[in-house]
């Protein structure tokens, strides 16, 4: 069924019921409003802009994005948060080392798992997430997507890791992992906010930074690129807790000719938005701003 796509990931990501378009032999998945190579950084294939081009097109979106010079290049303003191996909590500080233990006092244990546990439990963890945690309901998934997104786990094994976080027997928190060439990107990690003070968190962190690392022995963890949408402090959590590190790269974008248009004459007013961003709680402007700050980061890695 999945024959077009050149790679098991973009199989993965159609399966899971989003948008994949292969172009040239180059393969694409929308994200939002807009498309992305459907490959981890490593294995970004280089892309020209005509390629580019074609995928928007087809696509019908706002805009196209993809990386390049993926570690080749220093200080950029666009950067993925990664981890290499191999994996010792030894490296942390006692403070976080006693709260691992601690957890495990707590009789909260960590392990790959079937997707119909997560099916069964998973559901209600993401409301509580997104609806006592971050009150944002427009975060929340819409429940037959969360179901087809799991369930593509039985399909692609291989690809697609459900790792849960327990105490005893009861699901408090889930992670949705994506493997492709010896590498693994941690896209969407739920904890029920209930046990996080039970640190929740860093056992099963630690469990999925020792799975991956040491016992598979891939080549890094990606825990994704620069957050510009979303408030939050997950990634500087990672490197401050977990050692993870940035690395650098090139951003690029192509945009429809109308949305051209809009961030051109937007773009002047950068700072207006951007106040009105941290003043008002606007999905809106929020939007806005990102968007904006995308462009800047454009225009910040050309020529490097």
């Amino acid at each position: 069924m999945y024959s077009e796509y050149t790679n098991n990931y973009a199989r993965l990501l159609a399966q899971q019921g989003k948008v994949v378009i292969s172009e040239s032999g180059i393969d694409w998945v929308k994200y939002g409003h807009f498309m992305i190579p459907a490959y981890l950084p490593h294995r970004i294939p280089e892309i020209s802009n005509e390629n580019a081009k074609e995928v928007l097109k087809r696509a019908n979106c706002p805009f196209v994005r993809w990386e390049s010079k993926v570690g080749e290049v220093h200080e950029t303003e666009w950067w993925f948060i990664v981890k290499r191996g191999p994996w010792s909590w030894d490296n942390c500080t006692s403070k976080t080392r006693n709260r691992i233990r601690r957890a495990q006092k707590y009789s909260l244990r960590a392990e790959r798992v079937e997707p119909e546990i997560v099916l069964k439990n998973g559901y209600e963890i993401c409301k509580k997430v997104v609806v006592e945690r971050y009150k944002r309901n427009d975060f929340l998934p819409d429940y037959n997507d969360f179901q087809k997104r799991i369930k593509a786990a039985k399909v692609f094994n291989d690809n697609f890791h459900l790792f849960g976080v327990f105490e005893e027997k009861k699901l408090i928190g889930f992670a949705e992992n994506y493997i492709q060439d010896k590498a693994v990107f941690w896209e969407s990690i739920w904890y029920d906010p209930e046990y996080l003070p039970k640190h929740s968190s860093y056992i099963l962190l630690n469990e999925m930074l020792d799975y991956y690392l040491n016992q598979m022995e891939l080549l890094y963890i990606n825990d994704g690129s620069r957050n510009i949408y979303h408030k939050t402090n997950v990634h500087e959590f990672m490197i401050k807790v977990f050692g993870f590190q940035k690395e650098f790269s090139n951003l690029n974008l192509i945009y429809s000719p109308l949305f051209n248009r809009l961030i051109q004459l937007a773009f002047g007013f950068k700072n207006i938005f951007e106040f009105m961003d941290e003043k008002w709680d606007v999905s809106l402007f929020s939007k806005i701003s990102a968007v904006l700050l995308q462009e800047q980061i454009r225009r910040s890695c050309l020529n490097k």
